[in-house]
This record gives structure tokens, sequence and C-alpha cells, in this order.
């Protein structure tokens, strides 16, 4: 499920995953920069359901988890949803 440090590197200075947790039934990867500035906080949610895509109320409702548990500073931390329908599950 974790990004490698190369893949992570695209994102700049990010270089870890602090959090792994599942959320409604999606792996979610929170990625905090080390600079403590949420902009630079990135959030990756895995879509790991073969029929149907993770729908934007769902998305939303892992943002406002995230951010009511202390994982994330801010709802508007960017995020990606990663297709990851051949994940294994966990």
């Amino acid at each position: 499920m974790s990004l490698n440090k190369s893949q992570a590197l695209f994102l700049g200075v990010i270089t870890y995953a602090v959090y792994q947790l599942k959320h409604i039934g999606f792996p979610v990867e929170v990625f905090p920069c080390d600079d403590g500035n949420w902009k630079h906080d990135t959030v990756f949610i895995y879509n790991t359901n073969r029929k149907r895509m993770i729908s934007k109320r769902e998305i939303n409702a892992t943002l406002q988890y995230l951010y009511d548990e202390g994982y994330i500073q801010d709802r508007r931390t960017k995020y990606e949803i990663v297709d990851s329908s051949g994940h294994d599950k966990q």
C-alpha cells in the first residue's frame, strides 16, 4: 500500500507516510510535509473497489474524518485518488 521513496519524491519534500489507516473501506495514507505547512501535505485515498469509483461524498467524508481526528490541519489539504483495484485488502 505504501508509496516508495522515489514515488513520494515527485511531491517535493515529502519522503514518508506518517499515517496509514482505513476509512469507510478505503485505505488512506497521509503525508504531512516536514515544514508544517498544511498546503504542502498530501492525502492518498486508494480506490480498491473494482465496481465503482469513490464518490465525492466519500472523499469529503474521509477528509472531514482526517480533520476531525487531527491527521490533517485543513480540509482543503490536497488529495489524490489512486486506482488500486488490484490492491491487497487488509
